[in-house]
């Protein structure tokens, strides 16, 4: 692939697309276990993003279930931090989220987000590809 791109071998990396590597992250990291069932995760991400991991990592009709919580824009352009950080309540088992929206160009402060998951028990992963 490097010649394709002109860059040294060492410098290309070939993985899986967005959809597939965000299914291996919640197949991996999506553990429910008493109350801990939601997956969080925002409306303003890309549909396919959102809905066709959890429904391949086992919980499948994850909105229907109520599993999947998406958290809300008040503009349809960014998110209020602190709107994630209350969606991490004693019933998650996983938050999924962007690193920056689509939409806006928002860079969420993936430290304090993390450092807020981790308080509360809760695993984090971040989808990097946009």
């Amino acid at each position: 692939m490097a010649p394709l791109v002109g860059a040294a071998p060492d410098e290309v990396v070939v993985t899986g697309t967005t959809t597939v590597n965000l299914h291996a992250l919640v197949a991996t990291f999506y553990r429910p276990a008493g109350r801990r069932r939601r997956i969080v995760a925002t409306a303003l991400d890309f549909p396919s993003d959102v809905y066709a991991p959890p429904a391949r990592s086992g919980c499948a009709a994850a909105t229907r279930r109520r599993t999947l919580v998406l958290v809300p824009s008040t503009d349809g352009r960014t998110l209020a931090e602190a709107d994630l950080v209350a969606a991490m309540t004693d019933e998650v088992a996983l938050v999924l989220l962007p690193s920056v929206l689509y939409r806006s160009g928002q860079l969420l402060n993936l430290e304090a987000l993390t450092a807020a998951a981790q308080e509360r028990g809760i695993p984090i992963g971040f989808d990097c590809a946009h």
